[in-house]
């Protein structure tokens, strides 16, 4: 099978949960002796060096980058006030990208183009018009759900009317492109349902995103220590910023009250320069760390505060393919097939929050039972091989269709 993914950022190296999905899949096609192409924007916020992209991957993958401008512009943003259009999908227009896109489909011909988020969806028409691959969207979310959960939540009553516009326009641009695909691939039953609802007929797979085994399983050298919580997420994106700053205004001080020695550890990429100037106690900001699965492993107890969002955490199943004990609201652990308190513990409320870290941190069977149970699930479902298996019969039922 020849298989070109077209994503909005560059998948390798893997560090933060978009890039860890994308090419968790590029794995998984090159493990099956798939030929694996990868168009990729480079943007300026999450730019990639050269240097960083090493020879390994170019040997395996056909792999072809284009640097592409998708930050958000004051101006800019203003400017599309006056127009129908989505700003978050019109940032990531680029005629370069297009123009390499039409490249290689001039000199390749593929089984199947695999879009990486509806980011990429508005060069579907190029596709179709130099390619007549089977297109398959992989929606990482129901966009349009996270900007209204966004809206929601605000109490400011002009940013939560630019995020309804934000989300009204978005939920636009997804319906007109939903019936277009070839097929969809979605990583909750909860999305497939509201797709469904949103009037899709094209076939749609679960297919979630997976961990590689060989990669988590390996023994630690560093002793997490246990007094410890952390974080580890992009936070270049929107709902990771409000899901912390929650967690830093509602929930933190209550755990140090009856656990002073306790430590929050927040890293992520693109971390704000808002939380390196946050003044309190027991908190460590680490920003971009070099080795993700080496932080895990240094620390205890992972949140996942997100009060909006979409589809499934990455940062999650990785979480629990290395056994760390997570405390998530509902929606952070959504599209995940976990029972509160046999394999995570859920809690929405700040005082929820708060008490389940606690707990986790005084009770050591407790942890102990939680870190075991999240582990076994995560390599029972989430594996590579389940996973491969079910999507590369999806994809050959597609290119068998006439």
């Amino acid at each position: 099978m020849k298989i070109l993914q077209i994503a909005n950022k560059i998948p390798y190296p893997p560090k933060d949960g978009g890039a860890i999905g994308i090419h968790f899949f590029t794995e998984m096609f090159l493990q099956r002796g798939y030929e694996v192409h990868v168009l990729a924007m480079n943007p300026s916020r999450q730019y990639v060096q050269p240097e960083e992209i090493d020879e390994a991957y170019r040997k395996q993958v056909h792999f072809v980058s284009v640097t592409v401008d998708t930050g958000i512009k004051p101006l800019d943003a203003l400017t599309n006030l006056f127009t129908e259009e989505s700003y978050n999908v019109v940032r990531f227009v680029n005629e370069e990208f297009r123009n390499a896109l039409i490249g290689i489909l001039k000199a390749q011909t593929f089984d199947i183009i695999q879009l990486e988020s509806i980011f990429v969806a508005p060069y579907l028409e190029t596709i179709r018009q130099y390619s007549k691959a089977k297109v398959v969207l992989r929606a990482h979310n129901i966009e349009h759900t996270i900007w209204e959960r966004l809206a929601g939540s605000s109490s400011k009553p002009i940013k939560k009317w630019y995020l309804k516009l934000l989300a009204k326009r978005l939920k636009k641009f997804e319906l007109d492109k939903l019936n277009q695909y070839d097929g969809i691939l979605s990583i909750t039953k909860e999305e497939i349902a509201k797709m469904q609802q949103m009037g899709c007929t094209v076939p749609v797979a679960l297919i979630p995103f997976g961990v590689d085994f060989s990669r988590y399983d390996k023994p630690s050298e560093v002793k997490a220590d246990k007094t410890s919580v952390f974080s580890l997420a992009a936070m270049d994106w929107q709902p990771n910023i409000e899901g912390i700053k929650w967690f830093l205004d509602n929930v933190w001080m209550k755990v140090l009250q009856q656990e002073p020695e306790a430590v929050f550890h927040l890293a992520g990429r693109n971390m704000p320069d808002e939380f390196y100037k946050l003044t309190m106690p027991n908190l460590q900001v680490h920003g971009e760390v070099p080795d993700a699965i080496g932080f895990m492993q240094a620390n205890h107890i992972m949140v996942a505060p997100l009060l909006a969002g979409g589809g499934m955490r990455v940062k999650i199943v990785e979480g629990m393919a290395l056994g760390k004990p997570i405390v998530s609201t509902t929606i952070g652990a959504e599209g995940v097939a976990c029972t509160n308190g046999r394999d995570i513990m859920l809690a929405d409320s700040a005082e929820g929050f708060a008490t389940a870290i606690v707990s986790l941190l005084r009770d050591s069977v407790l942890a102990s039972n939680i870190s075991k149970e999240a582990k076994t699930l995560a390599s029972n479902i989430y594996s590579t091989n389940a996973i491969g298996d079910k999507l590369e019969q999806f994809y050959t039922s597609l290119i068998n269709q006439k």
